[in-house]
């Protein structure tokens, strides 16, 4: 009877130990179809930027495109783009460099803010550039950030005064996706993406540089 039980314990201890490795198996396997569904690491060589010597809306207008690009449609785990420096998004960085403005003068407004790094369809970006000015100091500053510090920070000539923005920042994510679900984009990609206060129509605009050379604007 005793040794019964003992050849019938070690059946339950096998059936134990087996279910264990199963769950072990379909765990691993799990996790690497997750990280393939993620898409391809893209490992960036971040650009020294010139620096800006005046503040104008003209240079706000005009959005560089980044060296990397990426697929606002992607069809598959290889045209999916992750960037491990991206940080912030614009919203994000854009409260962080207002606050930093802010205490070089009180009255800073911005006038633009442009990514200078890889951009993600999560609107993150590894690096962020943006001026302010401001009337009380007569001047301008200029701000860069990479990943989740300040990099850069200098006074440099004012041409137009900037504005504050809404008060409630919209999504860059959802002006992206937005962008990607209209069927002219679904085999576009996407270089970089700005804020700029258009002094014509006097609002603030989001712009998106595509491969291509083309840019996608409208007003926040």
């Amino acid at each position: 009877m005793q040794n019964w039980n003992s050849t019938k314990n070690k059946k339950f201890i096998y059936i134990i130990a087996g279910l264990v490795v199963m769950l072990l198996i379909m765990s691993l396997v799990r996790w690497r179809v997750i990280e393939r569904e993620k898409g391809v690491v893209v490992t960036e060589s971040l650009v020294d930027l010139a620096e800006i010597k005046s503040a104008s809306a003209v240079t706000g207008r005009t959005l560089q495109p980044s060296n990397y690009l990426t697929p606002l449609s992607p069809k598959n785990a290889e045209e999916r783009r992750q960037y491990p420096l991206a940080i912030f998004t614009l919203e994000e960085v854009m409260n962080q460099m207002l606050a930093d403005a802010r205490r070089w003068s009180a009255d800073a407004k911005p006038l633009y803010i442009h990514s200078a790094g890889a951009v993600g369809l999560d609107g993150k970006s590894s690096q962020w550039q943006a001026v302010f000015t401001s009337r009380l100091k007569n001047a301008a500053f200029e701000l860069v950030y990479r990943g989740d510090s300040l990099w850069r920070q200098s006074q440099i000539t004012k041409q137009d005064e900037g504005e504050n923005l809404p008060v409630t920042l919209p999504s860059t994510r959802l002006q992206i996706m937005s962008n990607s679900d209209l069927p002219q984009f679904s085999n576009r990609s996407m270089t970089s993406i700005g804020w700029y206060y258009n002094l014509d129509a006097k609002k603030w605009f989001y712009q998106i540089a595509l491969d291509g050379n083309q840019l996608v604007s409208g007003p926040l």
